[in-house]
Formats: C-alpha cells, sequence, structure tokens
C-alpha cells in the first residue's frame, strides 16, 4: 500500500508544480492568454482536489473514511421528541 501512496502523492506533487508554474506564467501573460491560462490551472486545481480526496481515503485501514458527523439519533443539545415537551423558558 505504501507505493501506492507514493504514487497519489507525486502526482499531488506534479499538480502543485503544474499550478505553481501556471501561475507564474499568467502572471505576466496577456490578458487573453491569463484567462486560457486561468482556465487551465481551475482544472489543474480540481484535479488536485481529486488526488488528495483519494489520499485521504486510502490512509484510514479499512480503505472508507470514518462519518463525517455522529450517528443521525444523537444531537446533544436536543430534547428528544419523546420526553414529555418542549423546555420552557
Amino acid at each position: 500500500m505504501h507505493h501506492y501512496h507514493d504514487l497519489v502523492r507525486r502526482a499531488v506533487e506534479f499538480d502543485l508544480e503544474e499550478i505553481r508554474l501556471l501561475t507564474a506564467a499568467a502572471r505576466t501573460a496577456p490578458p487573453g492568454v491569463r484567462l486560457v491560462l486561468l482556465r487551465v490551472i481551475n482544472d489543474e486545481a480540481r484535479e488536485l482536489v481529486f488526488w488528495t480526496t483519494l489520499l485521504a481515503f486510502s490512509q484510514h485501514e479499512d480503505g472508507l473514511m470514518p462519518p463525517p458527523r455522529p450517528p443521525y439519533d444523537y444531537y446533544p443539545y436536543q430534547e428528544k421528541a419523546d420526553s414529555g415537551g418542549a423546555a420552557q423558558e
């Protein structure tokens, strides 16, 4: 699994380097070319999100992310519906 992580990390590094180089080119480019370069940078940023998400998902032992929040029936600051009514102020 380490080889897989290394490859994904390399892809992240490549995308970051591409974004850095494209940004440097866009700083000095004419407006029309700058717009095209910004679109390419946007595409590279989306690819970077893909690779970092893939890396985050694969870092856990079972390959799955933990749930983003507690189970749906867990609300510590909310009274349960069957507890006899709403809180009075």
